[in-house]
């Protein structure tokens, strides 16, 4: 694999502007939804093969937490980065 290809993983390609981006994860396309705190610092990331309904358990979902406006560190939901998760419910899960 090139350098090249490695570069663009995980790189936003096309922000539609309504909170859901494309996104290369790996080798495949993937819709990425995000949500932003009180201070309009990103709080939640979603990420799940494109088309996917925001219920359904096919989301990666990570955490951003804050001590003030600088990120202190990353927690994925339930621990894992697997895509096992629902959009709609990520408030709900524990992050490790």
């Amino acid at each position: 694999m090139s350098n090249q290809v490695i570069d663009k993983v995980n790189q936003t390609l096309v922000n539609t502007g309504t909170g859901v981006a494309m996104t290369l994860v790996g080798a495949f396309m993937a819709a990425q939804r995000l949500t932003y705190n009180a201070q309009n610092l990103p709080e939640y990331e979603g990420v799940a093969p494109v088309g996917s309904d925001t219920a359904a358990n096919v989301w990666a979902i990570k955490k951003y937490n804050y001590s003030g406006t600088n990120l202190t560190h990353v927690q994925w939901g339930s621990g894992t980065a697997n895509f096992d998760k629902k959009w709609d419910d990520r408030a709900s899960y524990s992050y490790v």
